[in-house]
Protein backbone atom coordinates (compact mmCIF):
# COMPACT_ATOMS: atom_id res chain seq x y z
CA UNK A 1 0.00 0.00 0.00
CA UNK A 2 2.71 2.59 0.71
CA UNK A 3 4.90 1.77 -2.88
CA UNK A 4 1.46 2.25 -4.59
CA UNK A 5 1.60 5.48 -2.70
CA UNK A 6 4.74 6.68 -3.13
CA UNK A 7 4.34 5.94 -6.71
CA UNK A 8 1.48 7.77 -7.41
CA UNK A 9 3.05 10.62 -5.56
CA UNK A 10 6.17 10.69 -7.42
CA UNK A 11 3.83 10.68 -10.89
CA UNK A 12 1.99 13.49 -10.18
CA UNK A 13 5.13 15.63 -9.23
CA UNK A 14 6.39 14.29 -13.09
CA UNK A 15 3.46 15.16 -14.21
CA UNK A 16 3.18 19.02 -12.82
CA UNK A 17 6.57 19.78 -13.95
CA UNK A 18 6.56 18.33 -17.46
CA UNK A 19 3.17 20.61 -17.48
CA UNK A 20 4.93 23.20 -16.45
CA UNK A 21 7.53 22.56 -18.97
CA UNK A 22 5.07 22.63 -22.12
CA UNK A 23 3.36 25.56 -20.68
CA UNK A 24 6.28 27.42 -20.41
CA UNK A 25 7.55 26.05 -24.06
CA UNK A 26 3.81 27.15 -25.16
CA UNK A 27 3.71 30.44 -24.11
CA UNK A 28 7.66 31.57 -25.48
CA UNK A 29 6.72 29.73 -28.77
CA UNK A 30 3.62 31.81 -28.80
CA UNK A 31 5.62 34.85 -28.50
CA UNK A 32 8.64 34.04 -30.40
CA UNK A 33 10.46 33.84 -26.88
CA UNK A 34 10.60 37.66 -27.00
CA UNK A 35 9.72 37.64 -22.93
CA UNK A 36 13.74 37.06 -22.84
CA UNK A 37 14.90 40.78 -24.07
CA UNK A 38 11.00 42.27 -23.32
CA UNK A 39 10.05 43.27 -19.82
CA UNK A 40 6.86 44.00 -20.10
CA UNK A 41 6.07 40.94 -22.28
CA UNK A 42 8.02 38.66 -19.16
CA UNK A 43 5.44 39.85 -16.51
CA UNK A 44 2.32 38.53 -18.80
CA UNK A 45 4.77 35.67 -18.87
CA UNK A 46 5.40 34.95 -14.99
CA UNK A 47 1.64 36.28 -14.47
CA UNK A 48 0.71 33.44 -16.87
CA UNK A 49 2.61 31.17 -14.92
CA UNK A 50 1.19 32.30 -11.64
CA UNK A 51 -1.26 29.23 -11.91
CA UNK A 52 1.58 26.88 -11.63
CA UNK A 53 2.95 28.88 -8.46
CA UNK A 54 -0.06 27.87 -6.62
CA UNK A 55 -0.02 24.35 -8.12
CA UNK A 56 3.44 23.80 -6.83
CA UNK A 57 2.87 25.23 -3.42
CA UNK A 58 -0.19 23.33 -2.96
CA UNK A 59 1.66 20.22 -3.60
CA UNK A 60 4.76 21.05 -1.28
CA UNK A 61 1.57 21.05 1.69
CA UNK A 62 0.59 17.77 0.27
CA UNK A 63 3.87 16.39 0.35
CA UNK A 64 4.04 17.68 4.03
CA UNK A 65 0.96 15.95 4.70
CA UNK A 66 1.70 12.85 3.31
CA UNK A 67 4.94 12.78 5.01
CA UNK A 68 3.00 13.46 8.43
CA UNK A 69 0.40 10.53 7.33
CA UNK A 70 3.79 8.16 6.98
CA UNK A 71 5.20 8.84 10.12
CA UNK A 72 1.96 8.18 11.73
CA UNK A 73 1.66 4.93 10.24
CA UNK A 74 5.07 4.01 11.15
CA UNK A 75 4.83 5.25 14.78
CA UNK A 76 1.22 2.73 14.55
CA UNK A 77 2.94 -0.04 13.66
CA UNK A 78 5.71 0.35 15.96
CA UNK A 79 3.53 0.47 18.63
CA UNK A 80 1.32 -2.72 17.63
CA UNK A 81 4.98 -4.46 17.99
CA UNK A 82 5.46 -3.12 21.48
CA UNK A 83 1.96 -4.57 22.05
CA UNK A 84 2.35 -7.71 20.73
CA UNK A 85 5.81 -8.44 22.53
CA UNK A 86 4.21 -7.31 25.98
CA UNK A 87 1.36 -10.19 25.30
CA UNK A 88 4.20 -12.31 24.57
CA UNK A 89 6.36 -11.44 27.56
CA UNK A 90 2.96 -11.73 29.59
CA UNK A 91 1.83 -15.05 28.32
CA UNK A 92 5.06 -16.50 28.93
CA UNK A 93 4.93 -15.45 32.63
CA UNK A 94 1.87 -17.72 32.45
CA UNK A 95 3.66 -20.33 31.37
CA UNK A 96 6.07 -19.84 34.39
CA UNK A 97 3.77 -19.64 36.74
CA UNK A 98 2.21 -23.40 35.84
CA UNK A 99 5.75 -24.64 35.42
CA UNK A 100 6.31 -23.97 39.15
CA UNK A 101 3.51 -25.60 39.96
CA UNK A 102 4.23 -28.28 38.15
CA UNK A 103 7.70 -28.88 40.13
CA UNK A 104 6.48 -28.12 43.44
CA UNK A 105 3.59 -29.97 44.55
CA UNK A 106 3.00 -27.50 47.37
CA UNK A 107 1.84 -24.92 44.75
CA UNK A 108 -0.10 -27.31 42.94
CA UNK A 109 -2.67 -27.48 45.80
CA UNK A 110 -3.15 -23.60 45.04
CA UNK A 111 -4.61 -25.02 41.54
CA UNK A 112 -6.48 -27.86 42.63
CA UNK A 113 -8.76 -26.57 45.01
CA UNK A 114 -7.16 -28.01 48.34
CA UNK A 115 -8.71 -27.43 51.57
CA UNK A 116 -5.51 -27.56 53.96
CA UNK A 117 -4.48 -24.50 56.00
CA UNK A 118 -2.44 -21.56 52.99
CA UNK A 119 1.14 -21.88 53.92
CA UNK A 120 3.65 -18.55 53.26
CA UNK A 121 4.89 -20.07 50.23
CA UNK A 122 1.26 -20.72 48.51
CA UNK A 123 0.01 -16.99 49.66
CA UNK A 124 2.90 -15.49 47.55
CA UNK A 125 1.91 -17.92 44.43
CA UNK A 126 -1.70 -17.00 44.88
CA UNK A 127 -0.79 -13.23 44.80
CA UNK A 128 1.43 -13.85 41.51
CA UNK A 129 -1.27 -15.67 39.44
CA UNK A 130 -3.95 -13.02 40.72
CA UNK A 131 -1.76 -10.15 39.78
CA UNK A 132 -1.13 -12.20 36.19
CA UNK A 133 -4.60 -11.77 35.82
CA UNK A 134 -4.90 -8.86 36.75
CA UNK A 135 -2.07 -7.57 34.56
CA UNK A 136 -3.52 -9.59 31.42
CA UNK A 137 -7.19 -8.10 31.92
CA UNK A 138 -6.31 -4.40 32.69
CA UNK A 139 -3.47 -4.43 29.40
CA UNK A 140 -6.77 -5.92 27.46
CA UNK A 141 -5.63 -9.62 27.10
CA UNK A 142 -8.49 -10.98 29.42
CA UNK A 143 -11.97 -9.94 28.85
CA UNK A 144 -13.90 -9.75 31.91
CA UNK A 145 -16.12 -12.83 30.47
CA UNK A 146 -12.94 -14.74 30.40
CA UNK A 147 -12.03 -13.55 33.81
CA UNK A 148 -15.21 -14.48 35.33
CA UNK A 149 -14.50 -18.09 33.97
CA UNK A 150 -11.36 -18.12 35.62
CA UNK A 151 -12.34 -16.75 38.77
CA UNK A 152 -15.49 -19.41 38.38
CA UNK A 153 -13.45 -22.24 38.42
CA UNK A 154 -10.31 -21.28 40.94
CA UNK A 155 -12.37 -19.57 43.88
CA UNK A 156 -12.12 -22.66 46.19
CA UNK A 157 -9.83 -23.41 49.00
CA UNK A 158 -6.50 -21.71 48.94
CA UNK A 159 -7.84 -19.04 46.77
CA UNK A 160 -10.90 -18.21 49.11
CA UNK A 161 -8.17 -18.37 51.96
CA UNK A 162 -5.83 -15.87 50.54
CA UNK A 163 -8.79 -13.52 49.33
CA UNK A 164 -10.63 -13.30 52.70
CA UNK A 165 -7.00 -12.26 54.68
CA UNK A 166 -5.83 -10.23 51.92
CA UNK A 167 -8.70 -8.41 50.25
CA UNK A 168 -8.41 -5.31 52.24
CA UNK A 169 -4.91 -4.90 51.61
CA UNK A 170 -5.82 -5.71 47.98
CA UNK A 171 -8.41 -3.28 47.71
CA UNK A 172 -6.35 -0.04 48.78
CA UNK A 173 -3.49 -1.27 45.97
CA UNK A 174 -6.54 -0.76 43.30
CA UNK A 175 -8.06 2.37 44.49
CA UNK A 176 -4.24 3.73 43.95
CA UNK A 177 -3.54 1.67 41.17
CA UNK A 178 -6.61 2.86 38.73
CA UNK A 179 -9.89 2.42 37.32
CA UNK A 180 -9.24 -0.92 36.03
CA UNK A 181 -7.49 -2.13 38.91
CA UNK A 182 -10.60 -1.79 40.70
CA UNK A 183 -13.16 -3.44 37.87
CA UNK A 184 -10.41 -6.15 38.51
CA UNK A 185 -10.54 -6.38 42.20
CA UNK A 186 -14.35 -6.11 42.39
CA UNK A 187 -14.61 -8.99 39.70
CA UNK A 188 -12.87 -11.27 42.37
CA UNK A 189 -14.94 -9.97 44.91
CA UNK A 190 -17.55 -10.64 43.64
CA UNK A 191 -16.78 -14.35 42.69
CA UNK A 192 -15.53 -14.53 46.69
CA UNK A 193 -18.74 -13.67 47.85
CA UNK A 194 -20.71 -15.95 45.40
CA UNK A 195 -18.52 -18.70 46.56
CA UNK A 196 -18.91 -17.45 50.23
CA UNK A 197 -23.01 -17.83 49.86
CA UNK A 198 -23.26 -21.19 47.76
CA UNK A 199 -20.98 -22.74 50.73
CA UNK A 200 -23.54 -20.95 53.68
CA UNK A 201 -26.21 -23.07 51.41
CA UNK A 202 -24.53 -26.05 51.55
CA UNK A 203 -24.08 -25.87 55.11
Amino acid sequence: MKSKSSFWFAGLFAALIILFIAHLIILGAGSSFSFISDVEHAKDISSALGLFGALFSGFAAFGLLYTIDLQRNALTLQSKEVQQGAAMQIRMLHLELLKLSIEDPELEKVWSGSETPITGKQSMYTNLILSHWETQYTSGLLSEQQLENLLSERMHGIFVQFWERHRVSRKLHAEAAGQGHMAFHNLVEAAFESKKASAELVD
